[in-house]
């Protein structure tokens, strides 16, 4: 702020000049600041925003690439089979980023921003087809995919944002997901017609779930009606929001509409 310094001192002793000069007349309220202290006042301003750019700019950089060092340290500790320390450098990592496009909210207010919409199958002339479903937290939206989606936010970041259909997405792929998201994280969970298959077991799924704050169970087969869930990665079964729909109905947060709590 050096650089400023003369700004302001010129500024201030325009300023006295002007209030102790005997032709001085104080202006009226509506009345339009002189041509000069405008003048001044405008230089002041654009070389405090240029000061300002030029902050920002080199913060940026500098968060850049600690961002890129810190996320090739993970990679080579998670490839030497030490994936604790690469854990910790991730979380690292998220620690540091800027807040992202969904905000860095407090728990209270993410609930209150968020907008879910799930829906199962419904009829679609003599078969079936997936419902609507949608993720949104204030201005950012999640692209939604077939099956059940699933967003992680750390300081309104996005650091999972993936969709699983089949049984070994819910039942594996889902876990090693969740393994790299930093404890604390936002989760999002919403399904959009169908997953899993006809046999398909959802032991794994569930632990998933409870990893987020749920404790829904679902049977046996083909998890085919609507589901939300908003909850913390590591938080407590049972205490994220979870709702289910009716069969063909759609589900939504805030309302629940045509849904009901998780059992």
């Amino acid at each position: 702020m050096k650089a400023l310094r003369p700004f302001a001192i010129a500024l201030a002793v325009s300023l006295a000049i002007s209030l102790a000069s005997p032709a001085f007349v104080p202006l009226a309220a509506e009345e339009p600041l002189p041509d000069e202290i405008v003048v001044q006042i405008d230089a002041y301003d654009a070389a405090v925003a240029a000061f300002d750019a030029q902050t920002r700019d080199k913060l940026e950089k500098e968060r850049s690439a600690l961002a890129t060092a810190l996320q090739r340290i993970a990679e080579k500790e998670r490839k030497a089979g030490r994936a604790d320390v690469a854990d910790a450098v991730d979380a690292a990592l998220a620690d540091r980023a800027p807040a992202g496009p969904a905000g860095n909210l407090a728990w209270d207010d993410f609930v209150a921003a968020c907008r879910v919409t799930s829906q199962g199958l419904v009829k679609k002339g003599a078969g079936e087809a997936p419902g609507e479903c949608s993720i949104q937290v204030g201005s950012w939206s999640a692209t939604i995919g077939k099956g059940l989606t699933v967003v992680a936010l750390v300081r309104g970041n996005p650091v999972l944002e993936s969709s699983y259909v089949a049984e070994s997405d819910l039942n594996s792929r889902l876990a090693v997901d969740l393994d790299r998201v930093p404890a604390g994280a936002y989760v999002i969970m919403a399904l959009k017609g169908s997953a899993a298959g006809t046999n398909a077991v959802h032991a794994k799924f569930d632990e998933a779930i409870r990893r987020c704050g749920g404790k829904h169970a679902f049977t046996k087969g083909t998890i085919r009606t609507g589901y939300i869930l908003i909850g913390r990665l590591g938080a407590e079964p049972g205490s994220a929001i979870e709702l289910v729909a009716a069969d063909r109905e759609a589900v939504s947060h805030p309302s629940g509409a045509a849904g009901k709590p998780a059992e």
